[in-house]
């Protein structure tokens, strides 16, 4: 993934880094720009945005997020669809959570984009409660 400022030109695609306001137009961070919003960023006057471009070999925050999560699938435990980069795993029943250190350890080891928390070992819960999330801190992750 490329970061930093980016030619309108070049912004098709593109993953906004902050939000941005431009003619009577507002787009969030994070919006991926289409051709129209190219379009009209430039007609309001603009040039260049702050943005992510994915390059070959990247997921992007959500698809990463859910492929790091899918590893994390065992009984008792809801993962949830992902949302701006981050997967939560919620508990289906009442019970006491355990939870391998070693492992938790390991997946943040992996890459720094990648972030993996939990509650604490032998922490009691109730059944809906969240667990552990994934997040990828960055718009997008290599797939490797």
């Amino acid at each position: 993934m490329r970061f930093g400022p980016t030619p309108l030109d070049d912004a098709e695609g593109a993953i906004l880094a902050h939000g941005v306001t431009a003619g009577e137009r507002t787009w969030r961070k994070a919006t991926l720009l289409s051709a129209q919003d190219v379009a009209d960023m430039k007609a309001a006057g603009l040039t260049e945005v702050i943005a992510a471009v994915m390059e070959p070999g990247d997921l992007d925050e959500n698809e990463a997020a859910t492929r790091v999560s899918a590893g994390l699938a065992t009984a008792g435990i809801e993962i949830r669809p992902a949302t701006t980069g981050r997967v939560n795993l919620h508990a289906l029943e009442a019970g006491v959570f355990t939870v391998s250190r070693a492992a938790v350890d390991a997946i943040n080891a992996v890459d720094p984009a990648i972030t993996f928390a939990t509650l604490p070992e032998f922490a009691t819960v109730e059944a809906g409660q969240m667990l552990a999330t994934v997040k990828i801190i960055p718009f997008a992750a290599r797939a490797e």
